[in-house]
């Protein structure tokens, strides 16, 4: 793990509590010699406190370069010490990411953004609106990193082997001080993962088998996918598969070279989950259809295609992150003809297998596509994530973009989530 460094301490007493380390992401305060329990602090605009295990505490969500004030208190919350410190500055290497767009009036500024970044390695990061580190852990080289949660204080994430010659599919629980501290094996998995509230952890998985195609009269190996889930027990079931449900047909994509082990027919890109619902939305970006699945059986509810969109509204194509919205609504990104990125919500009537537009934005970027999230903030705003073109935004209902960021060449954005509650 590469870890973000500190700078000399600022003593704000006479004899000072502690020191904040060199080499250190979060920033390890070192409090030895000093009694306290715990230790309290603002970072990102909100109140922290942390406690202290074998004399040091760790400070999360602090910028680089960046003055801290923090109390040393004791069991029954008295004063024991006060300081300041300043945080080091950034350790060389990491990409510079580049802020375009800051209107701070139309935001929320103190938003922590969390997420992975690909490029020669892959790196996941915490970072304030001013495009600042203030967290990251680097995978090791040959696998890749696309999605990532927070649940219960640890940040839960992927990894697969970057160029799918090996199965190497695994969730990895990462504590902030960077520390494993379980793992998943995922047998069969790519893109992205959905923790469920009671624990359970949801992926898609390929399911690659021979396939005879008439028309050419050849049998060939082609590669579609599957819903699988592990309880919290450890117990892992298929809960679906796509070759009950779907016959393959060849398509703009079909020769795409994503998999070595054979012809990339539906490419599932994305695993959505609702409490509510109790259901799994399962993305298919290569045939342009989302699966909601029943939990419990595994059997489809409902197969929601392009052909369900209202006349006269933007339809979808290559679906990426389609999701159920707090208000109910589907909302996702979509690549019109696999490269002009359009944010999209719909009003969905099951029964009469209607999508209606509600709200749309359309981007000006065009060319390579991988991932994408259209997500809708507390604000109202919507957090738009163009993934393989390197640039997340936020943008207004009315589609003024008030914050934006770009990832260096040779680097893009994976999959990103708002982080407050973290850092």
């Amino acid at each position: 793990m590469r870890l973000l460094p500190a700078i000399a301490l600022l003593s704000a007493c006479q004899a000072p509590c502690g020191k904040i380390l060199h080499e250190a992401s979060p920033h390890i305060l070192s409090l030895s010699g000093v009694s306290g329990e715990t230790v309290s602090y603002t970072a990102a605009g909100r109140s922290q406190v942390t406690g202290i295990t074998d004399g040091a505490a760790l400070l999360t969500g602090l910028p680089p370069l960046s003055e801290v004030a923090y109390r040393v208190l004791d069991s029954d919350g008295l004063l024991v010490c006060e300081d300041a410190a300043m945080t080091w500055n950034l350790p060389s290497g990491l990409p510079q990411l580049t802020i375009t767009e800051n209107d701070r009036t139309r935001l929320d500024p103190d938003t922590v953004l969390v997420g992975t970044l690909i490029g020669a390695t892959s790196l996941l990061f915490a970072i304030d609106r001013e495009g600042r580190w203030l967290w990251h852990h680097e995978v090791e080289e040959g696998l890749i990193a696309v999605d990532l949660h927070i649940q219960d204080g640890s940040i839960l994430h992927n990894v697969f082997e970057s160029e799918f010659t090996t199965d190497a599919g695994e969730i990895r629980w990462q504590d902030l001080a960077g520390n494993q501290t379980a793992s998943l094996r995922t047998e069969g998995a790519h893109h992205v993962f959905e923790p469920t509230p009671d624990g359970a952890i949801a992926w898609p998985a390929v399911d690659i088998r021979d396939w005879y195609d008439e028309r050419r009269d050849e049998t060939i190996t082609i590669v579609g996918d599957r819903l699988m889930e592990s309880a919290p027990d450890g117990t892992t079931r298929e809960l679906f598969t796509v070759w009950d449900y779907e016959n393959p047909e060849r398509h703009d994509q079909w020769s795409a070279a994503f998999y070595e082990q054979g012809f990339d027919w539906t490419h599932a890109n994305g695993v959505h989950y609702s409490a509510e619902r109790d259901a799994y939305l399962l993305s298919l970006g290569h045939v342009d259809a989302i699966y909601e699945i029943d939990r419990t059986t595994g059997a489809p509810l409902q197969r929601i295609d392009s052909d369900w969109v209202t006349k006269g509204h933007t339809p979808f194509s290559f679906q990426h992150d389609p999701h159920w919205t707090a208000d109910g609504t589907l909302m996702m990104m979509s690549y019109t003809d696999h490269v002009a990125p359009v944010a999209i919500e719909y009003a969905l009537d099951a029964e009469e297998e209607r999508l209606s537009e509600i709200w749309s934005e359309a981007s000006d970027e065009s060319g390579l596509t991988m991932l994408g999230q259209a997500r809708r903030l507390e604000n109202g705003n919507v957090l738009v994530n163009l993934g393989g073109k390197g640039i997340i935004r936020e943008i207004t209902e009315s589609g003024a973009v008030v914050w934006e960021i770009h990832s260096p060449l040779g680097t893009w954005f994976g999959n990103v989530r708002i982080g407050d509650e973290l850092f």
